[in-house]
């Protein structure tokens, strides 16, 4: 089963892969502070919006998370962002590998809406329900089997 800490510890490390500055996964304000060092202007904002689980079968679940990426540059121009672009796609496509998983990205999208960049996609995979596997009765250990060849 996939967690979704799994899958903000994923997308952390692949953002610093593309810039090493702060990733938030919750809201940031900026200081309003005269002093510089508090100011934050540079940094990567991630929301992980639930859009789906159906059960499919017993033990397993098709979920849906929509994931926006937010890349906030108080100096960033057009080219900035453009840039920065293509290093999510490099980063993010073809798959995301999520522990042990490989999740297949179908589509990004990309997009400045008032002077922040948004790389958003959609992951979806299907996952398996946590089983309590109770042993019953004794396993074998060995099996012995002779074929017999018939005319």
């Amino acid at each position: 089963m996939i967690k979704i800490t799994e899958i903000k510890t994923t997308i952390t490390s692949l953002l610093k892969k593309a810039e090493n500055i702060d990733v938030f996964f919750t809201n940031v304000s900026k200081t309003d502070s005269s002093v510089e060092e508090n100011q934050i202007y540079k940094y990567f904002h991630v929301s992980l919006i639930p859009i789906s689980t159906a059960l499919f079968g017993k033990y397993l679940r098709d979920r849906a998370l929509f994931v926006d990426i937010a890349y906030i540059n108080d100096k960033a121009d057009s080219n900035t962002f453009y840039d920065w672009m293509e290093a999510m796609d490099q980063n993010f496509l073809p798959y995301v590998q999520i522990g042990k998983r490989s999740i297949t990205i179908e589509n990004s999208s990309f997009k400045i809406v008032d002077n922040i960049g948004h790389y958003t996609f959609t992951l979806r995979f299907r996952d398996v329900i946590a089983i309590d596997y109770n042993e019953q009765g004794v396993l074998a250990e060995n099996l012995n089997i002779n074929f017999v060849q018939e005319d």
